[in-house]
């Protein structure tokens, strides 16, 4: 009976130390306080990902939310006259958190990049 108890609980350790030990996901991430380093590094992460120019970005990009979303104009399409019209096109990029590392991912693409010059923290700790 007592060897029941003893192998019950050294299943159990050892169930709860197999979860604790396997690699976390990606994290949503935020920036603490933005530099003028961190956006450079951040647009280039934006171009390489997406192409094109580096777009204009804040200057507390990242500190409210993990997402930032990015409005492009596309070209004029013919108008529609049930849905209107417009040519504004939104982008979406991700601040993550993967394996300790700050990462920029683009969900349309399925990629991402390595932010080497930006410190971020999981969106669900708190700064203090």
């Amino acid at each position: 009976m007592n060897n029941k108890r003893i192998y019950s609980a050294l299943l159990c350790l050892s169930l709860v130390g197999c979860k604790h030990s396997q690699p976390m996901g990606p994290q949503a991430a935020k920036i603490d306080n933005t530099t003028a380093q961190m956006k450079a590094d951040i647009k280039s992460a934006i171009v390489k990902l997406r192409g094109g120019v580096e777009p204009r970005i804040a200057d507390n990009v990242f500190m409210n939310n993990s997402t930032l979303l990015i409005e492009s104009r596309a070209p004029q399409q013919p108008l529609d006259p049930l849905l209107g019209s417009h040519n504004i096109v939104v982008t979406r990029f991700e601040l993550q958190l993967r394996d300790g590392k700050c990462v920029l991912y683009y969900p349309d693409k399925d990629n991402y990049v390595i932010l080497s010059k930006v410190r971020c923290f999981a969106a669900t700790q708190s700064t203090q």
